[in-house]
């Protein structure tokens, strides 16, 4: 805020002029009392200077620990980094044709993420969309997203989420796929703990959440025909 931006600056300010040597020799030297006394002074405001800045990291902290979720993309601001990769270029099978933030419906907020797709009833397809980001979800069990398509959109649409893990970008995909519904929002979610089962080869470990580094979505098509928006929201964590 404003108001915190001007007191840390003043009080920036003012400790560094007690702390300063006296640039103009012509003044009489302080005696030692009141040395003394501008050092305690110039600790005092240094302290409260530290203490006025992390209060918001220590508020964040306590929000972290009190609440159950939080939330990583709602798409309020655009697309967020969210991205079709690029070699899905290289295959028919892959099928999303743009992306963008939209505002025709959403899960939570004002936005979500518009996925144009154009399933083909000729053989299987995918719809993949990413985020190229490294995550630490050290305090986190869970991940989840929302998925929506239309009424007027196909039975059978299933997804899933894929994580990109660890120093050797280990592609590790969920061991199974949630079905979508035509008309509604359809939650998907995996356990994000050591042992966990939601993932397929290799073995969650303890380590498996500290070191993501890419984050992806995928809708497939067994043999459904369509063509139009699917709608990804709320793409969030469960603090553990």
């Amino acid at each position: 805020m404003v108001w915190e931006a001007e007191i840390g600056y003043r009080l920036s300010a003012i400790s560094f002029r007690l702390l300063r040597p006296n640039a103009d020799s012509r003044q009489p030297k302080a005696n030692k009392g009141f040395k003394r006394m501008k050092r305690l002074l110039a600790l005092f405001i240094a302290g409260s200077l530290i203490g006025l800045c992390s209060t918001p990291a220590r508020a964040e902290r306590e929000a972290l620990a009190e609440g159950a979720e939080r939330v990583l993309f709602g798409f309020e601001k655009g697309t967020e980094g969210w991205e079709i990769p690029d070699w899905t270029s290289e295959k028919k099978v892959y099928v999303v044709k743009s992306i963008k933030a939209s505002k025709d419906v959403s899960r939570s907020g004002k936005n979500s993420l518009k996925v144009q797709v154009n399933f083909t009833p000729r053989e299987n397809a995918e719809a993949i969309v990413e985020n190229f980001e490294y995550f630490d979800w050290a305090p986190y069990s869970e991940i989840l997203c929302d998925i929506y398509v239309p009424k007027s959109g196909p039975h059978g649409l299933k997804a899933k989420i894929i994580l990109t893990v660890g120093p050797k970008w280990k592609r590790v995909e969920m061991a199974h796929y949630v079905e979508l519904s035509p008309g509604k929002w359809v939650t998907v979610s995996a356990d994000l703990l050591a042992g966990s089962k939601d993932w397929a080869k290799p073995i969650v470990k303890e380590g498996f959440r500290k070191d993501v580094r890419k984050l992806a979505i995928k809708v497939e098509s067994d043999h459904k025909a369509y063509s139009g928006p699917i709608y990804i929201d709320n793409v969030r964590l469960v603090v553990q």
